[in-house]
C-alpha cells in the first residue's frame, strides 16, 4: 500500500547558511525554499560545492546556526535555540543517510547495539514497554491456557524440525571422517577443501535451525499480539467478560462508598480543568519562546548580512559599486536596530504574521535602496547613513498591536482558566461525604464473586479439556529433549575425529616437502582460512544460543515462568522485535544483528544504515548522495529500496546525489542548486523535458548515454557568464516558467532562455 497524501510534511522558507572565513562571508546556502508532502520524493542537485550537503546538514541541525524558517508537521524545528520538546520531536521524526556507510557506523559495536541507540535516545522503547505492560496482567490470566498451548507447541516442532537433521549431518560426517583418504593424486588444496565441506555442511544445517527458530519466535510473539488485540477489543468469551466488567464495578462502588457520584464527577472535573490550566501556560510559554526565537534568527541572519555587505564594501573597485553596498550596510544596521528595539513586543506574532513583517521590511529595505542617493564620485558613507536615518518610517504598529491582542486573548484565558478551577475546588469542598451503603456493595461483591466462580469453573472445564493435551505435548517435548542431548556424544567424536584429519593433512604437506620456509607458510595460510572458518561457527553458536534463551524468554512473556527478572526478560524480547524487524525491512536477515559492520558488503552496510534511519519510524530522511561509495550494481537496489520504502512508510524523503539518472527516476520534483542557490526547480518530468538554466543544460549534457560513449573524455568548462548578468545593478528572482517550473533569472535572461526554448520546439 502506497501512502501519498498532500499533507505538508515539511516546510523550508528562505534557508541561509553562511561560513566566515579570513577573506570575509561566503554564502554556501541563499534562500533555499521548498515543501515536502508525506511519501513525497525531492531531488537536490548540483556539483560539488554547490550546498547540496549543508542543506541537508541544516535540516538535520548538524549547523545550527543558519537563518530561515524550517516547521517539520508544523512544528519550527529551526533556529540558534529550539526548546527540548522540539529538539527531542526534531531527533525523533528526522533522520540522515550518509554517504559512506562504513564511516556512519561504530566498528566497536555489533549491528544489534547501533539499531538499539535511536530507540534509547528517542523514548521509542519507554512508550513500546509503557504500552505492552499496561494490560499484560490481564492479557495473561486470560489467555493462559491458550498461551501455554502454543508454547509447547512450537517448542516441540523445533525439536522435530532440528534432530532429524543433526542425526543425518552427524551420521554422515562420522562415515566420512572414520573413512577419510589422503589421495596423492589430488592437490593439498582439493584435499583441504574436501575436509573443510565439513563447514559448510553445518553451517547450513545451524542456517536451518536458526530459520525454523526465528520462526516459531515469530509466530509466539503474533500469538501473543493477537491475544491482546482480542482483549482491547473487548473479544472475549461470555465469562471473560462478565468478570472484567465485574471488576471494573465492584472498584466504583468501592469508591462511591467514601465519595457521592456528584464528588466523582467533579474530581474529573478539577483534573480536567487543571490539565487545560497547565497546557495554557505551556502554550504561552512555548508560543512566546517560538516566536523571539524566530525574531532572533532574522536578527541573526541580517547581522550575516551586514558583514556580507562590509565585506564587499571593502572589496569594492569602484566608487558607485561601493556606495550600493554601503547603502545596503547601512540599511539592514537600521533594521537589526528597529528589530532589537522590538522583539520584546513582538512575541506572541504568528509565524505567517512574522513572515510577512519580514516580507514588509525586506520590501521597504528594496524601496529604499531605490530612493537613497549617493555621490558616486567619492566614497559616500555619510550622507548615505543621514539619509536612512532621516527617511527611516517602518511602521511597527499594526504588528504590537495584533502581538497586544494574541497576549491578552492569551491571558485572558488563563484567568479564566484558574478562576473556573476555585470555584470547582470551592464546590467540592461543600459537598457532603455520602451515606454508606453496605447492601449496594454487598450486592457487587456478589456479582463479582459469582464472575470469579464462572471464570474458574470454565478455565477449570478448559483446563481439564487440555491437561491430557499439555501432558502429551510435555511427553513428546521431553523425548525430543533427550534425543537432542544425546547427540553431544557424537559431535563430541566428530570434533576429534576433524582435529585428527586435520593434523594428518599437516603432517602430510611436511612429508611431501623438504623446504621448510615454504611449508611454514603454506601450513599458516591454511590455518588462517581454518580459524576464519571456526570464528564463523562461533557467531552460528553465538545465534543458536541466544535464540535459546529467546524461547525461554517467551515463557515470562506468556507467564508460563515468573521471577522478579520476567519484566526485564520480556522487555529484551521486545526490543530484539523491534530490530529483526527494521532489518527485515531493508531485505537482510535477522542474524546479521549480531555481526559487526565490518563483516558486510558496501550495499549491506548502506541498508543497515537505512534500517538505523527508519527504527525511529521518522517523518523526513534526508539521504546524502548515498549511492555514491556504491558498486554501480547495487545502486539500483539500495534506490529501489528507498522508494519502496518511501512510499510505504509515508515518510518525505529529500534525495541528494550527483547521479541524474538515479534522481530522474527517484524523484517526484528537483531542484538545480549552483553556488548555494536554486536555478530552477519543478516537477522531475517537466525539468527532464523541458530544461531551461544553462547550467541545469550543461548538467544534462553530462549525463552518461551510449549514444556518446565513442566520444573522448574532455573537462568541462561550463560559462559562468550568467552570473556576470546577475551583478549589480541587476536583480534575479525566481521566475514562473509554467505550473510545474519555476527558473531563477533576471528578467532580461528569463526572456532570453524561455524564448531560445520556444523557437526550438517550434
Amino acid at each position: 500500500m502506497e501512502i501519498t497524501t498532500n499533507k505538508k510534511i515539511l516546510s523550508v522558507n528562505n534557508l541561509k547558511k553562511y561560513f566566515r572565513v579570513s577573506s570575509g562571508v561566503v554564502k554556501a546556502v541563499d534562500g533555499i525554499s521548498f515543501d515536502l508532502n508525506e511519501g513525497e520524493i525531492l531531488g537536490l542537485i548540483g556539483e560539488s560545492g554547490s550546498g547540496k550537503t549543508t542543506v541537508g546538514r541544516s535540516l538535520i541541525r548538524l549547523y545550527d546556526d543558519y537563518s530561515g524558517i524550517v516547521t517539520m508537521d508544523d512544528k519550527i524545528i529551526s533556529g540558534k535555540r529550539i526548546s527540548k520538546a522540539n529538539n527531542k520531536f526534531l531527533r525523533r521524526n528526522m533522520q540522515m543517510i550518509f554517504q559512506d556507510p562504513h564511516t556512519s557506523l561504530n566498528g566497536q559495536h555489533n549491528i544489534f547495539s547501533i539499531l538499539k541507540e535511536p530507540l534509547v535516545v528517542n523514548g521509542i522503547l519507554k512508550d513500546q514497554y509503557k504500552n505492552l505492560f499496561s494490560d499484560w496482567n490481564q492479557i495473561i490470566r486470560h489467555f493462559k491456557y491458550t498461551l501455554k498451548r502454543d508454547m509447547l507447541k512450537s517448542e516441540l516442532l523445533i525439536y522435530q524440525h532440528k534432530n532429524p537433521l543433526i542425526a543425518e549431518f552427524q551420521k554422515k560426517w562420522l562415515k566420512k571422517l572414520h573413512s577419510f583418504n589422503f589421495d596423492q593424486n589430488q592437490s593439498h588444496d582439493d584435499i583441504f577443501n574436501r575436509i573443510s565441506k565439513f563447514y559448510e555442511d553445518k553451517q547450513s544445517l545451524m542456517n536451518q535451525m536458526i530459520n525454523m527458530t526465528y520462526k516459531q519466535i515469530e509466530l509466539l510473539e503474533n500469538s501473543y499480539l493477537k491475544y491482546q488485540k482480542q482483549y482491547r477489543n473487548n473479544d472475549l468469551l461470555i465469562d471473560e467478560k462478565n468478570l472484567k466488567e465485574a471488576e471494573q464495578k465492584y472498584l466504583l462502588t468501592k469508591k462511591l462508598q467514601k465519595q457521592s457520584t456528584k464528588k466523582v464527577e467533579m474530581e474529573a472535573k478539577i483534573k480536567t480543568a487543571n490539565d487545560k490550566y497547565k497546557n495554557l501556560l505551556k502554550f504561552k510559554r512555548e508560543y512566546s519562546n517560538r516566536s523571539l526565537n524566530i525574531v532572533k534568527n532574522y536578527i541573526y541572519e541580517y547581522k550575516t548580512d551586514y558583514k556580507y555587505f562590509d565585506n564587499n564594501r571593502i572589496s569594492s573597485k569602484e566608487f558607485k559599486q561601493y556606495n550600493f553596498n554601503v547603502k545596503q550596510k547601512y540599511l539592514t544596521l537600521k533594521i537589526i536596530s528597529e528589530l532589537k528595539t522590538h522583539q520584546k513586543n513582538l512575541n506572541y506574532l504568528s509565524v505567517k504574521t512574522l513572515s510577512n513583517l519580514i516580507d514588509s521590511l525586506s520590501n521597504y529595505f528594496s524601496e529604499q535602496l531605490a530612493v537613497i542617493k549617493s555621490n558616486d564620485k567619492k566614497y559616500d558613507d555619510t550622507n548615505i547613513k543621514l539619509q536612512i536615518n532621516k527617511n527611516w518610517s517602518f511602521d511597527f504598529s499594526s504588528y504590537l498591536t495584533e502581538n497586544a491582542k494574541h497576549l491578552n486573548k492569551v491571558t485572558t484565558e488563563i484567568s479564566k482558566a484558574k478562576s473556573d478551577i476555585a470555584q470547582m475546588k470551592e464546590k467540592y469542598k461543600s459537598m457532603s461525604a455520602p451515606e454508606p451503603t453496605p447492601e449496594k456493595l454487598e450486592e457487587v461483591t456478589q456479582l463479582l464473586n459469582v464472575a470469579k466462580a464462572e471464570f474458574a469453573k470454565e478455565t477449570k472445564a478448559f483446563e481439564d479439556k487440555y491437561l491430557e493435551r499439555f501432558k502429551q505435548l510435555d511427553v513428546s517435548i521431553e523425548s525430543q529433549k533427550k534425543t537432542f542431548e544425546n547427540f553431544a556424544k557424537d559431535e563430541k567424536e566428530i570434533d576429534d575425529l576433524l582435529k585428527k584429519t586435520y593434523r594428518k593433512f599437516f603432517e602430510n604437506i611436511k612429508s611431501n616437502s623438504s623446504d621448510k620456509k615454504e611449508v611454514k607458510n603454506t601450513i599458516n595460510n591454511y590455518k588462517t582460512t581454518l580459524s576464519a572458518k571456526m570464528d564463523t561457527m562461533k557467531s552460528y553458536e553465538m545465534e543458536i544460543r541466544i535464540l535459546s534463551k529467546d524461547i525461554d524468554k517467551i515463557k515470562h512473556y506468556f507467564g508460563i515462568k515468573k521471577d522478579p527478572f520476567s519484566k526485564l526478560h520480556i522487555k529484551q524480547i521486545e526490543l530484539r522485535k523491534l530490530i529483526y524487524k527494521s532489518l527485515e525491512d531493508v531485505g537482510l536477515l535477522r542474524q546479521f544483528a549480531y555481526r559487526y559492520p565490518h563483516e558486510f558488503s558496501g550495499g549491506q552496510r548502506q541498508r543497515i544504515v537505512i534500517a538505523r534511519a527508519l527504527i525511529s519510524n521518522p517523518k523526513v530522511i534526508v539521504a546524502d548522495e548515498p549511492i555514491a561509495s556504491l558498486d554501480i550494481s547495487i545502486q539500483a537496489q539500495v534506490v529501489n529500496l528507498l522508494k519502496d520504502l518511501c512510499r510505504k512508510r509515508g515518510f518525505a524523503l529529500v534525495f541528494i546525489a550527483h547521479d541524474l539518472s538515479m534522481v530522474e527516476y527517484i524523484a517526484d520534483k528537483i531542484h538545480i542548486m549552483h553556488l548555494g542557490k536554486i536555478v530552477e526547480e519543478g516537477e522531475t518530468r517537466e525539468i527532464y523535458k523541458n530544461p531551461l538554466h544553462p547550467y541545469t543544460n550543461n548538467l544534462f549534457d553530462s549525463i552518461p548515454k551510449l549514444s556518446n560513449a565513442n566520444i573522448p573524455f574532455r573537462a568541462s568548462n561550463f560559462n559562468l557568464e550568467y552570473l556576470a548578468e546577475q551583478r549589480f545593478p541587476n536583480v534575479a528572482k525566481m521566475y514562473e516558467v509554467n505550473a510545474e517550473h519555476n527558473l531563477f533569472a533576471t528578467e532580461e535572461q528569463f526572456k532570453r532562455w524561455t524564448s531560445v526554448n520556444n523557437e526550438a520546439e517550434a
